[in-house]
């Protein structure tokens, strides 16, 4: 079963994670969910990790949710690995972001996700990029 949530980015993005609009969007996206009874979830945004608190204290300890983003990461690590490109030392690694547009909002975004400071974010004109 799926479910379109297209209001749920929008608020992601301005931080309104515990307002009482977001919940009551939750409630009506969440309801087909209840009845059917499903007994797992799967966040298939890159958002939505957001609001697994919210969608926790929701849908009560009784539904699993399945965070796409983990299990992705998780894969990429295991590739760097097999490929031995996964860095194991002591130097944190820093972040050189390249974007073409709106690198206020993403870093804002990605500091949020990240719970830390970007190191540094570029916008790029991609006519210009060889």
């Amino acid at each position: 079963m799926a479910e379109a949530t297209p209001l749920l980015v929008p608020l992601i993005e301005e931080n309104w994670l515990r307002q009482d609009a977001t919940r009551l969007i939750l409630e009506e996206y969440l309801r087909p969910f209840r009845l059917a009874e499903v007994d797992t979830l799967v966040l298939a945004c890159t958002h939505y990790p957001l609001l697994k608190p919210l969608l926790s204290e929701m849908l009560g300890p009784e539904t699993a949710l399945v965070d796409s983003a983990e299990s992705c990461a998780r894969y990429v690590q295991r590739s760097l690995i097999g490929d031995d490109w996964f860095s194991q030392g002591e130097t944190p690694a820093s972040d050189h972001v390249y974007l073409t547009d709106l690198p206020t909002h993403f870093t804002h975004m990605a500091e949020r996700f990240l719970t830390r400071k970007m190191d540094s974010v570029d916008v790029v004109n991609l006519g210009e990029v060889a």
